[in-house]
C-alpha cells in the first residue's frame, strides 16, 4: 500500500518533485561559501545544501532553515517558497538543508518514519552541524535561528523543537508530530509554534493517523499537536479570526487561531492557520492564495528577534 500511495502523492504538493541534480551547480567546498549549492562533510558523508545571502547582509543576521518535503529536494523548495525574496526584503539569510535519499529513491529527512527504521542517518546533527558551520562561516546570529519546512520538513521542524537548543521558533507547513516524537518531547526552553495546514489534506491527515493506516507509522491529530505547544508554552488565551477570502477560485478558506498570554513576560505564541477546504499545500505558492506561507513564516519569526 504505501508504495502505491508513493507513487500517486506528490509531497511537496507540486509536480515537480525532482531530486537535485549535483551537475547543475559548481560543488563548493566548507572553506568557500557561495549563493547556491554548497557541500558540508557530516559523518563522514558529503551532505549538501543551498544557501542564500542577500546583498550587503549585516554581520549577526536571522538566520531560517527551510527544509523540503519527502521526495522533493532543497532546490524545488528554493524555487516555490521564494524565501529567498523575503530574505532579501528582510536581511536574513536562508539555508535549504538537502536530505539524503532512502531505499525507494526519495529524499528525506529522518524523523522516524515506519518504513525508516533500520536507517540510522542522524538528520538533527546535521542540521546542528550545518548552523554551526554557518554561525562560524557567515556570522549569522547565535540566537536568532528559526525553522520551517514543508510535510517531512515540518515534522523536522516539530523533531527540532523538541531535541534542539538552537531554534528560536518554528513554522511547520503540513507538519506532524510522530507519536513517538510526541510522547517523548521535552523542549528545553518555550518554543514559538506557527502551523499551516489543510483540513483536506490526503497526505497528512489533519486527524492525524494513530492507527498507521498510511504506513508513515503512527502521527498525532492536528488539534493534539496544537495544544501540546499550547500547554508547553502556558497559553492560557486565545482568539479566532477568520481571513479575508481573497480568492474565491482557490476553493479553501484560512480560520487563524492564536494561542497567547495575558501574562505580559511571556511573550511566546502558538499560530494555527487552518485551511479550511485545502490540501497537502504550501499556500501562496500552490492551493489556497489567500495567505502566503512564507511571509507568514518570517512574520512570526520576526516577532522573536534577540
Amino acid at each position: 500500500m504505501l508504495f502505491a500511495i508513493l507513487a500517486a502523492c506528490s509531497f511537496d504538493g507540486d509536480a515537480k518533485k525532482d531530486a537535485e541534480n549535483p551537475t547543475e551547480d559548481t560543488q563548493v567546498s566548507e572553506d568557500t561559501l557561495q549563493n547556491g549549492r554548497n557541500m558540508l562533510l557530516h559523518d563522514d558523508v558529503e551532505r549538501s545544501y543551498r544557501l542564500h545571502i542577500p546583498e550587503n547582509v549585516l554581520e549577526d543576521a536571522p538566520l531560517v532553515v527551510v527544509m523540503h518535503g519527502y521526495s522533493s529536494s532543497a532546490r524545488v523548495i528554493e524555487e516555490y517558497s521564494e524565501m529567498n525574496r523575503i530574505a532579501d526584503e528582510n536581511g536574513f539569510v536562508v539555508v535549504y538543508p538537502q536530505g539524503t535519499t532512502d531505499d525507494g529513491g526519495y529524499n528525506f529527512f529522518n524523523v522516524g518514519y515506519d518504513f525508516h527504521s533500520a536507517v540510522e542517518v542522524d538528520d538533527l546533527g546535521y542540521i546542528h552541524a550545518l548552523i554551526e558551520h554557518l554561525q562560524e562561516t557567515v556570522s549569522v546570529s547565535q540566537k536568532n535561528v528559526f525553522a520551517t519546512g514543508m510535510s517531512n520538513g515540518g515534522d523536522m521542524s516539530y523533531m527540532l523543537a523538541c531535541q534542539s537548543d538552537k531554534i528560536r521558533a518554528i513554522a511547520p507547513i503540513s507538519g506532524c508530530m510522530m507519536q513517538h516524537l510526541f510522547d517523548s518531547c521535552e523542549p528545553l526552553q518555550s518554543i514559538p509554534v506557527l502551523e499551516v495546514h489543510g483540513t483536506l489534506d490526503d497526505v497528512t491527515f489533519a486527524e492525524g493517523d494513530l492507527n498507521n493506516q498510511g504506513g508513515w507509522g503512527p502521527y498525532m491529530p492536528l488539534s493534539d499537536t496544537i495544544q501540546f505547544w499550547v500547554d508547553h508554552n502556558q497559553l492560557e488565551q486565545s482568539e479566532t479570526i477568520d481571513i479575508e477570502d481573497t480568492n474565491g477560485s482557490d476553493g479553501s478558506t484560512v480560520v487563524y487561531r492564536r494561542y497567547y498570554s495575558s501574562n505580559s513576560s511571556n511573550t511566546t505564541e502558538v499560530w494555527l492557520y487552518e485551511v479550511i477546504g485545502g490540501g497537502h499545500d504550501w499556500p501562496g505558492a500552490f492551493g489556497n492564495e489567500d495567505v502566503d506561507a512564507s511571509q507568514l513564516a518570517w512574520d512570526f519569526f520576526s516577532m522573536y528577534l534577540d
